[in-house]
């Protein structure tokens, strides 16, 4: 599992010192190894995360570019390792693969909104519907369908199915790829 962490203090006090902006320093977070030095003139809003990022260049249609993200604007964002974020104009919503490039786009915005759906099981008198959301397993169904008068469990429940959905709602750009001048 991908390990991300709370930015500490002084690396907030870095990343302001570089230009960099953040509507809530606390939803940016980091995976380390991270070299902050690769972070310049952007702005956070909503949840980023930050996969690891190393001092390296990633060859693309017969030109360099650096790892590092650079004079854009991130807001809702998962980023995987090594990426090269360069003059990003507004890009929201995405999960961005590995070793990828995005440089000077105007907007990449994906406003999907998660699909909220349930079924009925083992309903002989109503009452036992199931959200269904990416991951779901037997033990959930099970609890949703023996105890359907439990409002505790319920809601525990129902509070999984909306991070399990929130998370999985992402536009998707793999890793190993370029979107440029777009």
């Amino acid at each position: 599992m991908i390990e991300y962490r709370p930015l500490e203090t002084s690396e907030i006090l870095s990343l302001e010192k570089q230009g960099c902006r953040a509507v809530d320093w606390r939803q940016v977070q980091i995976m380390d190894p991270c070299d902050l030095l690769l972070i310049r003139n952007t702005l956070f809003s909503g949840y980023v995360k930050i996969g690891g990022l190393v001092e390296k260049a990633i060859l693309f249609n017969g030109m360099d570019y650096q790892t590092g993200i650079y004079d854009s604007s991130l807001k809702n964002c998962l980023l995987g390792k090594n990426v090269s974020i360069n003059r990003a104009g507004i890009l929201s919503g995405y999960s961005i693969g590995e070793e990828t490039v995005i440089y000077q786009t105007a907007e990449l915005m994906h406003n999907g909104e998660p699909l909220r759906q349930s079924i009925s099981l083992r309903n002989e008198n109503g009452g036992r519907f199931c959200p269904l959301y990416p991951g779901i397993d037997l033990a959930e169904v099970l609890f949703y369908t023996e105890s359907p008068g439990d409002p505790v469990l319920k809601t525990g429940l129902n509070s999984l199915a909306e991070k399990r959905l929130q998370e999985t709602h992402w536009g998707r750009i793999g890793s190993h790829c370029a979107i440029v001048l777009c």
